[in-house]
């Protein structure tokens, strides 16, 4: 489940208020031997996710289970002995009364404090936030949450009520012409907003001729659709093809993955029209894998579902449809590796994730097909639209910085899986970084051009310039002519 929906919908959540109603509702608590235990188990369900959990932890979810769990305890066991003495004191029963002031204002305060650190925050910083959001919280509790409590006036029904939907009405408002205005994007930094996108990435399908015939509708996911113009959008047709290079004549390859072969489709295009070929994309998004469904690791086929939702029947969808397709020689495979396999992931998911390269590289082999995996390219802190844009907000002058440290570190399981793949002599394996490291500095722009769209997503100017690189390995043998 998407995270978003897992922190903000009233089903994830329900089960933390049903354990608050369930506590309401129970009989009062007895002392004895036992609750001393109790007690400090509940301590510990609040403190001990503070020392084990990491930015990579899953949360909320079942991740959630101890600090609920652990505040259950304290309030129905917690007021006695030791821990009573803690939650009376002053300071304790202080942050209690501004707890809930404290809730609305923490998290602003550290993601518009973030913002202006440009994501590096030093421990100073964090103790910033901390007090920051402790005044604010006191501020709020004492000019605005207290009079409203107490103050009669406000009392009445009928001015809280009238007061309630003015303010209602006037966030509602905001929200919509944000909705209305995309953001504001035409308002704010228009050229860093407004990239345009060749109309291909959502025009018309490829239409069934030169004797092929398309394959049954696939399913095509949408994915992480948040940007306006992000290259996962697109509209869904009747045939989730789209012709690239020269028209006219017979597609003599295919270009397939997730939404970075989308992105990088421009360049294939490109390529196509200038050696006089012609190729498709196939946009429904795809996890490369294929013949490991019944595998008996079910926890790494659980997550390669969420993570690539339809990707089995599409997968099978495009290697039976390439199978009885002569005409498409060349199949070129393009994905975000480091989500497949990574440093964080287990050995059990990165060997299921070899096994079903493989076994899609070698059907397509039988099949006659040359195969060719395209390594992955650079990823930003921010990307360079971002950078700009926080550049411009906070009038600073700051460069940006690759993901995750050093590439060649960060993406060695991405290249030993891929080299690996190219020593069994099924496919081919083209690294395509070189395009973006010159002079001993990786680039995130070219003499004032953006070669991302966003921190990890190419624009068709850096598609161009990458394919561009290496055109000759992606084409063999071909001889550039001048396109018509």
């Amino acid at each position: 489940m998407e995270h978003n929906k897992a922190f903000y919908l009233l089903y994830c959540r329900a089960w933390e208020l049903l354990a608050g109603c369930l506590l309401a509702l129970a009989p009062a608590a007895e002392q004895n031997r036992g609750t001393g235990w109790l007690r400090t188990a509940g301590w510990a369900g609040i403190l001990l996710p503070f020392a084990c959990y990491t930015p990579s932890t899953p949360f909320p979810g079942y991740t959630a289970i101890p600090s609920v769990a652990g505040a259950a305890l304290l309030i129905r066991y917690g007021n006695h002995g030791w821990s009573g003495r803690i939650l009376r004191h002053p300071l304790s029963t202080g942050i209690g009364k501004i707890s809930y002031s404290l809730y609305l204002w923490h998290w602003p305060v550290i993601v518009y404090w973030t913002y202006i650190c440009f994501d590096e925050c030093a421990p100073w910083d964090y103790a910033g936030m901390f007090l920051l959001s402790l005044l604010l919280g006191f501020l709020s509790w004492k000019f605005v949450e207290t009079p409203f409590r107490t103050t009669v006036s406000w009392q009445n029904p009928q001015k809280a009520f009238l007061a309630t939907a003015a303010g209602c009405l006037m966030l509602g408002l905001a929200g919509e012409w944000l909705k209305w205005t995309d953001g504001a994007r035409d308002y704010w930094h228009v050229a860093a907003n407004n990239m345009e996108f060749p109309e291909y990435w959502k025009g018309p399908a490829f239409p069934p001729s030169f004797g092929i015939t398309p394959p049954d509708r696939a399913v095509v996911e949408k994915g992480n659709a948040i940007q306006h113009h992000h290259p996962e959008l697109g509209d869904v047709t009747d045939y989730p093809f789209v012709l690239l290079g020269k028209t006219g004549q017979a597609p003599s390859f295919l270009l397939m993955g997730d939404s970075h072969a989308m992105a990088s489709s421009p360049g294939f295009d490109e390529a196509a029209r200038l050696l006089q070929r012609s190729g498709l994309f196939y946009r429904a998004r795809l996890c490369p894998l294929s013949g490991i469904s019944s595998s008996g690791d079910s926890s790494s086929l659980t997550l390669l579902r969420l993570m690539y939702p339809h990707w089995e029947h599409n997968m099978e969808l495009i290697l039976d449809w390439l199978e009885n397709t002569p005409q498409v020689q060349t199949v070129f495979i393009h994905n975000r590796w480091i989500e497949l396999v990574n440093n964080h992931r287990d050995t059990r998911l990165k060997q299921l994730v070899a096994d079903g390269l493989r076994h899609t590289c070698a059907r397509l082999r039988k099949a006659g097909k040359q195969i060719v995996l395209l390594g992955p390219v650079p990823e930003w802190t921010f990307g360079p639209r971002k950078l700009m844009r926080r550049n411009a907000l906070l009038n600073a002058n700051r460069t940006d910085r690759l993901l995750g440290g050093d590439f060649n570190t960060r993406q060695r399981p991405v290249f030993a899986l891929l080299e690996h793949m190219e020593s069994t002599g099924l496919c081919r394996f083209i690294p395509l970084h070189g395009t973006f490291h010159k002079n001993g500095r990786w680039q995130a722009e070219d003499g004032g051009q953006l070669m991302y769209c966003d921190d990890n997503h190419l624009s068709p100017y850096g598609a161009k310039k990458m394919v561009g690189g290496i055109i000759d390995q992606l084409f063999p043998g071909m001889e550039r002519t001048a396109a018509n």
